[in-house]
């Protein structure tokens, strides 16, 4: 009996829940003190974020500290390996760098402007399957703002969504709420994807069926909307499914990035720089440039 008696109480207490998130998620929307009050609790919590990556970073000094010397030696030598392998490839791309020159010059598309970038350290991950945000430890006063976007050494992770005066949010491209303007780098078709989750493939708009995609094709961001500049890599295509009618086809793309392991990421400023208003149409003999070249590039990387 008491349990029946308890019950609509539980029911109450859904019901207030409900009611409550509902009207936090409307004042979170349309009202900017919710919106400084959100931001005086990120910098109330700032200290609870750092105290907690203190252990790890005791345990990383220790970790090194024990390190042995020929452990130390092997590291070296990889590093070396690696400094050499960047130094040759950057040889190679110095050289598309000058032909892409070229190329824009006979476009007269204008060069797109060097951008600067802040380094930070990931301090807090909140990624599930439901959620994927990081916070950083940049905020206002290194000059972060609400829509820039934010890299690793691979490639697009996100954006920020968030920032008060010593930290920031960042919201990874894997999550629901987030979508990103691609382009195909083979066949230059260009289209949007969503977040599907983490651990997830990211979904692309349905696509007509007779769209040029391939399973493999990279997909690297068109630039179009401003936030993202154009040509950083995102996302590698993962499968194609053909649906019953055959005239569309869902696409999914697996991102390049590594969310489980994101410690270091750097964050592009001025993205105005990033807008193009009215790009110009690319010849077809200009397009079969861009074609042989990627190809050549694709046979020295294998």
């Amino acid at each position: 009996m008491k349990f029946i008696s308890n019950k609509p109480i539980i029911y109450i207490k859904f019901i207030l829940a409900i009611v409550s998130a509902i009207v936090i998620m409307y004042f979170d929307t349309h009202h900017q003190n919710f919106f400084k009050m959100r931001s005086m609790f990120d910098r109330m919590t700032n200290p609870i974020y750092r105290i907690i990556n203190v252990p790890y970073k005791i345990f990383d000094h220790i970790f090194n500290l024990c390190s042995t010397k020929l452990h130390l030696s092997n590291i070296n030598q990889k590093l070396h390996t690696k400094i050499l392998e960047i130094s040759s490839d950057q040889l190679l791309f110095n050289q598309y760098k000058e032909e892409n020159i070229r190329l824009r010059k006979l476009l007269h598309a204008p060069l797109k402007q060097d951008i600067k970038k802040i380094f930070a350290t990931v301090i807090s991950k909140n990624i599930d399957f439901y959620t994927s945000q990081i916070i950083i430890d940049k905020g206002t006063s290194d000059g972060i703002q609400c829509g820039q976007s934010v890299i690793d050494y691979q490639g697009i992770i996100g954006q920020v969504i968030a920032s008060n005066k010593f930290t920031s949010r960042v919201l990874l491209i894997c999550d629901f709420a987030h979508a990103i303007p691609l382009q195909n780098l083979r066949s230059n078709i260009r289209f949007i994807a969503f977040g599907n989750g983490y651990n997830h493939d990211l979904r692309i708009e349905s696509l007509k069926d007779d769209v040029d995609l391939q399973v493999g094709d990279i997909l690297v961001t068109s630039g179009i909307g401003g936030i993202f500049p154009e040509g950083y890599p995102v996302a590698i295509i993962s499968s194609i499914i053909k649906k019953q009618d055959n005239v569309y086809q869902e696409v999914y793309a697996h991102p390049i990035a590594n969310f489980s392991t994101l410690r270091f990421v750097l964050i592009l400023k001025d993205n105005h720089h990033f807008i193009h208003e009215n790009p110009p149409e690319i010849p077809k003999s200009v397009i079969q440039v861009e074609k042989k070249r990627f190809m050549e590039l694709m046979q020295e990387l294998k």
